[in-house]
């Protein structure tokens, strides 16, 4: 359980970052910031623990992703609350880990390389 808590902490950190990176290139003055950032592993990270909004993610500008913020917040929320009241960890949620975790891993590594540049 505490495996699927960390892959939506990692989702939704990442998610806030690419956010976070996106308004620092504006602020910089740099039009169309998406040129330089590779939007495809973020929507891996959303699509692993949202498997639902994959039509949204795959339609939507990367600026609308805030609008599953929320979403990835709650089911954090919900998996820590499981962690406090004790229940046994879902099995069938180990795959949704690996995908969370390697789009996350992913993510961080392109993110690192960009912001080398």
């Amino acid at each position: 359980m505490l495996d699927i808590t960390w892959a939506y902490f990692g989702a939704f950190n990442t998610v806030l970052y690419f956010n976070f990176i996106r308004f620092k290139t504006w602020k910089l003055g740099i039009k169309d910031p998406d040129k330089f950032l590779n939007t495809e592993h973020v929507k891996n990270i959303l699509k692993a623990p949202l498997p639902h909004q994959t039509k949204f993610i795959d339609e939507q500008d990367p600026g609308v992703y805030y609008y599953l913020i929320e979403e990835l917040e709650d089911r954090l929320l919900s998996e820590l609350r499981k962690i406090l009241g004790g229940k046994e960890a879902d099995q069938s949620l180990v795959q949704r880990v690996k995908e969370i975790l390697s789009a996350t891993k992913e993510a961080n590594e392109a993110n690192k390389q960009a912001s080398a540049i």
